[in-house]
């Protein structure tokens, strides 16, 4: 071999993983929190939609990946169509069975048939305007799509008394990160039924061993009425019980059931070629879960900026991206042109309503 030649030294490159931060803090989002709670009770509740934007583009600016912060970039006035949206059918609803049943028939199934609708369109309003390094999210599902989910998988659920709603838990998981851009790179969610089934049944387990122990105690109580018991003693020692079983179900359900179904979804999801990762653990979300219903209890309430914060931040920094070719060349895909179709729509139809 010629000595001026030198072997070319071959190497796969790694792929680099990115850990999500979140630089909020309880001090300031109270600061946003407190203000907007008073401005909105002032003005009975019309400045909430102005509230929602302060709130949401103070929380997206916090969460960072590769120290670049998200941005919410909605308009208060879409907001504000889609709170008198809601306020509307919700009056239409209680109204209508006062005046005739076939009147509340009707608005009912006029609420049922724009429902996908509302649906679809509130989603778009939400992706376009989010965005992280001045590339927007997009929305591109489908009415048909959206009723599919709600309709056909929801009637499913209902004729199976819920036994299969993790399959319609999963298709509207599908349907919302398949149907959702950064840019022009599309998610992709990888969730099989099985193991959807798999957290709901550990779920259920934990209810149901709970509820069998409150069972139990009420049998035991309710028979201490044959040895003389006055009602008012029995009802003093159910009380306690009710509290028990409630905060069970807070302390030992709930965050079972997120940490595991929170994990199981973002491990699932890819947005092209870049992978997410989430490490939520049980003991770290009972933690918070705990701490933070002690004080917010203790504090009346005051403490729920705080409480917030803690819960976001223990999600956010425990999510991490990985990109196969470097973040620099995913941003390069994502940002290429993308068509201008899903901006043709009017904004006299943006409005953002939450289900």
């Amino acid at each position: 071999m010629n000595q001026d030649q030198t072997p070319q030294a071959s190497f796969v490159q790694k792929p680099d993983t990115y850990r999500f931060e979140f630089t909020g803090s309880g001090k300031e989002y109270f600061s946003i929190w407190i203000v907007n709670l008073l401005l909105s009770i002032l003005t009975l509740g019309i400045y909430s939609a102005w509230a929602k934007v302060r709130t949401n583009r103070y929380l997206y600016r916090c969460v960072k990946l590769d120290d670049s912060g998200f941005d919410y970039h909605g308009s208060p006035i879409a907001i504000l169509k889609g709170r008198i949206i809601t306020v509307c059918l919700i009056a239409a609803l209680n109204i209508a069975p006062q005046v005739h049943l076939a009147l509340y028939l009707v608005v009912l199934v006029l609420f049922l048939v724009i429902m996908p609708w509302l649906v679809t369109r509130s989603l778009a309003f939400r992706m376009r305007n989010s965005s992280w390094r001045a590339i927007r999210f997009q929305f591109k599902g489908r009415v048909a799509e959206a009723a599919k989910c709600l309709y056909a998988y929801g009637l499913l659920s209902m004729i199976t008394l819920f036994l299969a709603y993790p399959v319609q838990y999963r298709e509207i998981k599908k349907f919302t990160f398949e149907k959702t851009y950064f840019g022009k790179t599309g998610f992709t969610f990888r969730a099989s039924i099985g193991a959807v089934y798999k957290v709901f049944l550990l779920t259920g387990l934990f209810v149901l061993a709970i509820g069998v122990c409150y069972g139990i105690g009420m049998a035991g109580l309710m028979s201490g009425t044959d040895s003389g018991k006055s009602t008012e003693e029995i009802y003093l020692v159910i009380a306690p019980l009710m509290v028990i079983l409630y905060l069970a179900l807070i302390l030992v359900v709930h965050p079972f059931f997120k940490t595991k179904i929170t994990n199981l979804v973002w491990n699932n999801v890819e947005l092209g070629e870049a992978t997410f990762e989430s490490t939520l653990t049980v003991r770290k979300y009972f933690k918070v879960i705990a701490g933070n219903l002690f004080l917010t209890i203790l504090t009346l309430g005051i403490y729920w900026p705080w409480a917030l914060v803690k819960i976001i931040r223990l999600r956010v920094e425990n999510l991490s991206l990985t990109a196969r070719n470097g973040l620099d060349n995913f941003m390069a895909d994502s940002s290429a042109e993308v068509g201008a179709a899903g901006e043709e729509i009017s904004s006299a139809f943006d409005f953002d309503i939450s289900f």
